[in-house]
């Protein structure tokens, strides 16, 4: 009578789990695909079963390595976006077919984060915007992004001048920061 209910994502691990074990050979998989190790030898010993694992495994990297272009793409033309705003995107991307669940893509943006090619930032509500840093130094982005405007509540009312009463000048906050 259930055989359309799927099981929980606590109870399967999630993408990188198959059958309720972590998946060690999409990992494996994974690390020889991305840093060119070439196993052909260890894929020529491997029996029928595994053979049709590691090519899934091979498939689902490809997959997730495509989901990380068009992630890195959109936040490239988009900085600063939200989680759902980059799942939105996804989910009516022509290029990405299937099923695209938030904490899947999510898991996408930590390993870039990772791999210090994405930049998380907060905001004044306590979310995360995501910010493209490609191939640039992750570390100025940091300490550019840990200014206080970022997480200031009031921060849409400061503006530049010695008329108003929310400028920079006089915000106490960044003259700290900046000191």
């Amino acid at each position: 009578m259930l055989f359309n209910v799927k099981p929980a994502r606590e109870l399967t691990g999630g993408s990188f789990y198959f059958n309720g074990e972590f998946n060690e050979m999409l990992v494996e998989v994974g690390s020889i695909l991305s840093h060119g190790h070439s196993s052909a030898y260890n894929i020529c010993k491997m029996d029928t079963p595994k053979m049709l694992t590691l090519y899934h495994n091979v498939y689902y990297f490809y997959l997730l390595q495509h989901i990380q272009e068009q992630v890195g793409a959109y936040l490239a033309k988009y900085q600063g976006s939200s989680l759902s705003q980059i799942t939105n995107f996804l989910k009516t991307s022509d290029k990405i077919s299937g099923e695209v669940l938030e904490e899947d893509v999510l898991s996408i943006i930590q390993i870039l984060i990772l791999e210090e090619r994405v930049y998380s930032a907060p905001t004044a509500s306590g979310d995360s915007i995501y910010i493209w840093a490609g191939s640039a130094n992750v570390n100025f982005a940091s300490k550019a992004f840990g200014a206080p405007c970022f997480k200031c509540d009031v921060a849409m009312s400061c503006h530049l001048g010695k008329e108003n009463e929310l400028c920079p000048s006089k915000c106490t906050y960044l003259n700290q920061w900046l000191g």
